[in-house]
């Protein structure tokens, strides 16, 4: 804002010169702000023709200047909206994730398993989805821009259901579905706390 009012100024002004020398000749001396050559019946077109050139000059090399302050603004603002692309990007793929994780978790809170086997991997599926969910979480500064806040809500997702012995470590048949529905509200409320997170920093 304040070099487009600079710029503002400078320009101003310097329209204001050109306007004082462009009727200076004619102007009586007592109230010319600075003196000019006095003129013969040749020298007005002499005068004017210097004016014209060195008008034509000025405004050529402030035309760069505008051009180049143009430039750097514009390659300012595609850095910005590039760094923002990418941070949709990275959000994305996080958002992708945590879907992921929950898919899994909600297949365990329902009980679609039909032998220790299938609930094995489940469990491998939730454990796999949330490790690449830390990674993403370590850059987080640099990639995502989630605050410490916002990543501790993220992670207790995972400490709530890591922890849980009903969940992640009781052997198969001694889970029932009422069990494991139990913690569902619990689970639930981490999971909605965490994608509105991800949906605040997307936004």
């Amino acid at each position: 804002m304040k070099k487009k009012v600079f710029i503002f100024i400078i320009v101003s002004l310097f329209l204001l010169f050109f306007l004082y020398l462009s009727v200076a000749p004619i102007l009586p001396k007592g109230i010319r702000a600075f003196p000019v050559p006095n003129l013969d019946l040749n020298s007005p077109r002499d005068y004017y023709t210097l004016l014209s050139s060195s008008i034509t000059f000025i405004l050529g090399t402030f035309g760069l200047i505008l051009g180049y302050f143009y430039y750097k603004d514009k390659l300012k603002f595609e850095t910005v909206i590039s760094e923002l692309e990418r941070k949709r990007k990275r959000l994305d793929d996080l958002i992708r994730e945590l879907e992921s994780f929950d898919d899994g978790v909600d297949d365990l809170l329902h009980h679609r398993f039909k032998n220790a086997e299938e609930l094995k991997q489940i469990r491998i599926r939730i454990s796999r989805s949330f490790e690449t969910i830390e990674i993403m979480l370590e850059l987080s500064t640099t990639l995502l821009g989630l605050t410490e806040s916002d990543m501790q809500t993220i992670i207790k997702v995972n400490s709530f259901v890591d922890k849980n012995d009903i969940l992640m470590h009781t052997p198969y048949h001694q889970i029932d579905e009422s069990s494991l529905l139990s913690h569902k509200d619990d689970y639930v409320d981490l999971i909605q706390d965490a994608r509105r997170v991800c949906y605040k920093n997307v936004c």
